[in-house]
This record gives structure tokens, sequence and C-alpha cells, in this order.
């Protein structure tokens, strides 16, 4: 149920239950300060160190944090909810073609605002602007 791949989802998710959040203190106290600083604040800079620590559990013991899973059903859509926005919001790899003018690209940018990619790369051919997302 909880493997490598989305753990990182898992913890968000198991740390809104506050039972949950209090059983999960309790078993992995070596990480105590960043959990609690987590559930605060999901965007702190810990965030990555309590990612990272819960992947090398999960790679130690597959099934460690099945446990903490009360409703294993409602649990499975929250995280196929979250893979699904993650890849709606990713654009990288689309080629998105426009009308080479001002208002075609001002029009465009307020639609990638919140999208996913790292980069792009605009040509002109045939008479429109091609912008390549990578």
């Amino acid at each position: 149920m909880i493997n490598t791949t989305n753990v990182a989802d898992a913890i968000t998710i198991l740390v809104r239950d506050n039972d949950t959040f209090e059983s999960i203190k309790n078993d992995f106290s070596a990480i105590l300060a960043d959990l609690i600083t987590f559930k605060n604040n999901p965007n702190c800079t810990c965030r990555s160190k309590v990612f990272k620590f819960f992947t090398e559990e999960i790679q130690k013991d597959p099934t460690i944090l099945n446990k903490y899973v009360k409703n294993p059903e409602e649990f499975s859509r929250e995280i196929e909810k979250i893979v699904q926005q993650r890849n709606s919001n990713n654009y990288s790899g689309k080629v998105i073609k426009i009308e080479n003018t001002e208002e075609a690209w001002k029009a465009l940018t307020a639609q990638l605002v919140g999208k996913a990619f790292r980069t792009f790369s605009v040509i002109e051919k045939d008479g429109q602007l091609w912008v390549y997302l990578l």
C-alpha cells in the first residue's frame, strides 16, 4: 500500500489525523522534532528530511507504515487523487501552438500558472509560436 513511490504523499495524508500523528511520533522518535515541524508547516525545510527518513524505513521494511492506514480504500483514493492532480499539472513534454501575438502570449502565461515544467523553448513556425515545455 505505502511504498517508496508514494511515501511522501502518504506521510502528508497520515499526519493530518491527530491520533495517527501521535502514533507515528511515538514509534519514530528519532525524527520527532522534524515530524512536529512538518505537521505544523508542510512546506518546512525539514520536509525532505522527513520524506528521506520514511523512504529509508520502507526500504528496510516495506509494510512499516501500513498499520497507520485506518481506511485502506479511502487512503488509496486520496493517493490516486494526488497523483492525478500532479499529472494534470505536469506540462513537461507538451507542445503548445499559439498565434504570434501579444494577446495569445498573455493568455498562454495565464494558462501556465501553477503548472509544472522546468523550462521552455519557443520557435516560430508557419506563422505561429510553438512553445515546447520541458
